[in-house]
């Protein structure tokens, strides 16, 4: 696990302290949004990078990334989700992670085999190099959020 430092956080520390409670949880949550927003934006490039034909990357698999604030505590969640067609019955693009962490070959006895799927890591590798990235837009994004409330 990598250690982060935040820098500036004292300031908004101080900016929040001048805001109320329902104020200052909105600016927090405006700036979570924007860093797991960012997260979302590295993730869907990358698998675009990684794909065969990255020009072929489009419906499901990129409607699977979803960002997620929560409502009655301060974080948020960008990661991978359960897409549903338009009547909300059939779950689609569930391979996802698959598609991130690749498979063995199996056998499927006299049938043949699935084959193997190589692992492209596109999530992997954007949590571990973007997560700075990720946590200093949140403290913009805060930052952005007080100054709007304030005046």
């Amino acid at each position: 696990m990598s250690e982060v430092q935040i820098i500036g956080q004292d300031r908004i520390n101080a900016m929040l302290r001048q805001l109320n409670e329902f104020d200052s949880n909105k600016a927090v949550k405006a700036g979570i949004r924007k860093g797991v927003n960012l997260l979302r934006r590295a993730g869907i490039k990358r698998l675009k990078e990684r794909m065969k034909n990255p020009a072929g990357v489009t419906g499901n698999l990129l409607k699977v990334f979803q960002v997620k604030v929560k409502k009655n505590k301060l974080g948020g969640l960008a990661g991978f989700g359960m897409v549903t067609d338009s009547q909300g019955g059939k779950i689609k693009a569930m391979h996802a992670y698959i598609v991130d962490a690749g498979t063995d070959e199996r056998s499927r006895g006299s049938k043949g085999s699935t084959g193997k799927m190589p692992a492209l890591h596109y999530w992997t590798d954007t949590r571990d190099a973007d997560m700075g990235g990720a946590i200093d837009e949140v403290l913009r994004g805060t930052e952005e959020a007080i100054i709007k409330i304030m005046t």
